[in-house]
């Protein structure tokens, strides 16, 4: 809050043409930049944004008062080939960052995260260290995954039940994935950092709901009869009653089908 009380940033209201889930503030602006650089930069503030821009930083967006979501990641890959998002090395920054993972996976976008220093934001490491320092630590940003795998490992630690934890998590994170190859690419990686099986990671997946995919030649057809399998058999005249008199149900086939549907009846 400013001195009298009023709010220093006061978001707006969404409507019809105005969804802050699907537009990120500086997309039109800077988009030829990320195109050319095939690197878009996230952050957190607007003023961050602009501050970036002002000393030549221009492949530069923020969310307009939300998380990330996936819609903004579907934006942005359009423009690049890869996502470095520029957050506060606090837990908010962290849950963040976690949180955008399956945004990544599902739309298949490189993404990796650059933590500011402790006590700064984009916009003072600019002023105080100069455009170069932002760039450093934008190019020396680590790859999602593996930033989110060190900070399980920093909250779990590597016992036996740190490992179970971990491994719980990013099985999570891995239903994300867009096809079996990458999951099982993740699963390797991970697993052999861990010194346990991909199949850990797997087992956990199919606990959690996942349905494997399968290959469109090796679903079964289902096999129908021959029409000759499929009509009944009509009953004997001796399986009838002597009083039963046999409906009068059109005999040639083509009949049947004037009462179900626009077929033309055939006539003489």
């Amino acid at each position: 809050l400013l001195g009298e009380g009023k709010p220093k940033y006061m978001n707006s209201p969404e409507s019809i043409v105005f969804s802050k889930g699907n537009l990120l503030f500086g997309l039109y602006q800077h988009r030829q930049a990320i195109r050319s650089t095939r690197r878009a930069v996230v952050v957190e503030g607007n003023f961050d944004l602009l501050l970036l821009a002002i000393h030549g930083i221009d492949n530069v967006v923020a969310p307009l008062g939300t998380a990330l979501t996936r819609e903004h990641i579907k934006a942005l890959r359009r423009y690049c080939d890869e996502v470095v998002l520029l957050f506060d090395g606090d837990s908010a920054g962290l849950r963040a960052a976690r949180r955008s993972i399956p945004f990544f996976l599902s739309e298949q976008l490189e993404g990796r995260v650059a933590l500011l220093p402790t006590g700064h934001d984009p916009d003072t490491l600019v002023r105080e260290k100069g455009a170069a320092a932002v760039q450093k630590l934008i190019e020396d940003a680590a790859p999602l995954a593996e930033f989110v795998f060190s900070a399980l490992k920093e909250e779990h630690g590597l016992t036996l039940s740190g490992k179970n934890r971990i491994i719980t998590d990013l099985a999570e994170l891995m239903e994300q994935a867009a096809d079996a190859d990458q999951r099982e690419l993740m699963a390797s990686h991970f697993g052999e950092q861990l010194g346990v099986s991909p199949d850990r990671f797997l087992v956990k997946q199919t606990a959690f709901g996942h349905v494997e995919d399968v290959p469109v030649e090796h679903v079964p057809t289902r096999q129908w009869p021959p029409e000759s399998e499929v009509v009944p058999e009509m009953p004997s005249d001796s399986d009838w009653g002597s009083d039963w008199t046999p409906p009068d149900f059109p005999l040639d086939r083509e009949e049947g089908w004037g009462t179900y549907s626009s077929r033309p009846r055939r006539r003489g």
